[in-house]
Formats: C-alpha cells, sequence, structure tokens
C-alpha cells in the first residue's frame, strides 16, 4: 500500500517549457537579442543534452552555467556576455510558477492520502521560491533536492537521503512520479520503488515504468 508519493517538478507539476521560455524572452529583451523559434529550440536541445551529463555525473550544475548560453549563442551566431545572459535568465526564470494542467488539483486530492514529497534536481532556492509562487508548496512535507542534498536522482545516495528522511519506510510503500526516464524511471525502479513516468506530450513511447500517464488526472486511477 502506497504511503508516500515522490514528485518530480519540472515538467511534471509545473511547466518548465513555459517558464523557460518566459525567462528566455525577457532577458533577450534586456540584451536586445531577438527571440525566435529557433533560439528556443537550441535552448531545449542544449539544456536537455546537459542535464542528461549532470545526472551521468559527467558535468557539475557550475559547469553547466558557464558553458550553456556560450553553446546556444555559438549556434545561433549571437555575440553577446553568455556568462551575464545565464545570470538573468535564471533570475528569470525563479520568477515563474507556470503549472501543469491540472497539477494543483490532483495535489488537492492526494494531500489527505499520502505523505508528498518534492524530488528534484534543480537549484533550491529557484524551486522553493517558485513552488510558493505557484500556490503548491504547503502540499509538501519534505522538500528533496539535489543541492541541498548534496546527490542527485537518479543515484541510490540521493534516494538513500530520502528514506532516511523518511524514517526508512518500505520501498512498497513509495512511488515516484516524473517526466524524466533516466533521473526519475531509471533511479526510482534500480533503487526499487515503484515509478510513475508523465508522458506530458503523449508520445507513447515504451518506457520501463511501472505506470505510464499523459495527464496528472488519470493519477486518481492509480492512487
Amino acid at each position: 500500500m502506497k504511503k508516500i508519493i515522490l514528485f518530480d517538478v519540472d515538467n511534471t507539476l509545473m511547466d518548465f517549457d513555459e517558464c523557460s521560455c518566459l525567462a528566455i524572452k525577457q532577458a533577450c529583451a534586456d540584451f536586445e537579442i531577438c527571440f525566435d523559434n529557433k533560439l528556443f529550440k537550441t535552448y531545449q536541445k542544449t539544456n536537455d543534452i546537459l542535464w542528461h551529463k549532470i545526472e551521468l555525473g559527467e558535468l557539475t550544475r557550475p559547469q553547466l552555467y558557464e558553458i550553456r548560453w556560450k553553446m546556444i549563442f555559438e549556434q545561433n551566431a549571437i555575440d553577446k556576455n553568455a556568462i551575464e545572459f545565464e545570470k538573468l535568465f535564471l533570475a528569470n526564470l525563479a520568477k515563474q510558477s507556470a503549472l501543469i494542467d491540472g497539477a494543483k488539483q490532483i495535489l488537492q486530492y492526494l494531500t489527505p492520502k499520502y505523505t508528498l514529497c518534492v524530488a528534484s534536481n534543480a537549484p533550491f532556492e529557484q524551486q522553493l521560491q517558485r513552488l510558493q509562487n505557484a500556490g503548491i508548496k504547503q502540499f509538501f512535507s519534505h522538500f528533496f533536492i539535489s543541492e541541498k542534498i548534496g546527490h542527485q536522482k537518479p543515484t541510490k545516495e540521493f534516494f538513500d537521503f530520502c528514506f532516511k528522511s523518511l524514517g526508512n519506510p518500505q520501498k512498497s510503500e513509495v512511488m515516484i512520479i516524473g517526466d524524466s526516464v533516466s533521473a526519475d524511471i531509471t533511479g526510482g525502479k534500480e533503487y526499487g520503488i515503484d515509478t510513475c513516468w508523465f508522458d506530458k506530450f503523449g508520445t507513447g513511447k515504451q518506457v520501463d515504468a511501472t505506470f505510464c500517464i499523459t495527464k496528472l488526472e488519470q493519477l486518481k486511477k492509480i492512487l
């Protein structure tokens, strides 16, 4: 019987694509850079590659901040200060709080039945601020965020910390829900807990998760 739910945040509860798009548009306006779809698509692809390297332990978050926008600018022939743009982008991103459809409603539904916890690899203060701004922070009893833990999903050490903080529950009592196959689903499966893959874009991709959903409201049929 499930008692504890670990929730990823970005592109699971909060619409990271929309949040990051708005943050980039604001930074571009300040830097007098023309924002277009090509720039945003380059950001998405580059960001996904770099975060995957972080999950594999091949890159650190500070290193990502140093190279992310330099790589994006080079691919788009933009001659601007990438480090300063990164700082402004992060500041703007911390203020963005767009939710995935049904996020608040599903948290309201689950709160009386389960202990809900955040399980995120994003920056600690930024994530807490965004959760607060979105009006969903109050639904969570624990905030397991890699920057504070010192380990990140999908490592065993990340999940060890979560379980120790929760009083070492039975693994059968815990489930993780997220959009990242590598961080959430593979990480959870290898640790021995049930997983629920949120296929936000409805790709129909075959993923070795305990459950797969395309809308958050479908959790009502599982939990």
